[in-house]
């Protein structure tokens, strides 16, 4: 998928979002740039002092086991 196709996504539910007037909150990661020259382990054992629930971080763990790739 395109940039363009996530950014019309973002900007739909932005607007559906005022419209309603609803709080929204959003946070964007480049994920390359934040993890890959961090040591993994390290990571999700730091996730996990910080209280962080282990199914969040059995989920990031996940990510980094089977990357999907964009077909661009």
């Amino acid at each position: 998928m395109s940039s363009t196709y996530h950014m019309f996504c973002i900007r739909q539910i932005l607007e559906k979002k005022r419209v309603n007037n609803e709080a929204v909150h959003h946070l964007l990661v480049d994920f390359k740039e934040a993890y890959d020259s961090v040591r993994r382990e390290d990571l999700y054992n730091i996730l996990i002092e910080f209280d962080v629930p282990v199914k969040l971080v059995r989920l990031i763990r996940m990510v980094y086991m089977n990357p999907v790739r964009d077909s661009e």
